[in-house]
């Protein structure tokens, strides 16, 4: 049994499995200007399995959301650097709503 460090974490949980289908991965990236919005448009369009993404450009780490029917963060970063871009994958949800960057964060938390 998966054990939750806050009932946040637990609700969060149970959300994301009942409306996720699909994975749903976040990378940090260094979009600066239209051009690098062009750039991560097509790195995605090579990927037939991606069906919808976003940048957040407010965010000081100008994350990319993508969903996509499985887990090619580091298929993506890898087409990003080709383009000239950085991208770091920062967490992934699977289909039931685990993330496998949870267990990275609370040992960077705990390192605090």
């Amino acid at each position: 049994m998966q054990k939750y460090n806050t009932f946040a974490d637990l609700v969060l949980h149970i959300y994301l499995a009942s409306v996720m289908s699909n994975h749903i991965i976040t990378l940090s990236t260094t979009v600066n200007n239209p051009t690098d919005l062009q750039h991560i448009s097509e790195a995605v369009s090579g990927f037939p399995e991606i069906s919808s993404w976003s940048v957040d450009l407010e965010d000081c780490d100008k994350i990319l959301r993508v969903v996509c029917d499985n887990n090619i963060g580091d298929q993506l970063v890898k087409q990003l650097d080709i383009l000239g871009m950085y991208a770091e994958v920062l967490e992934v949800f699977d289909g039931n709503g685990n993330s496998s960057g949870q267990d990275n964060l609370m040992v960077a938390a705990k390192n605090l």
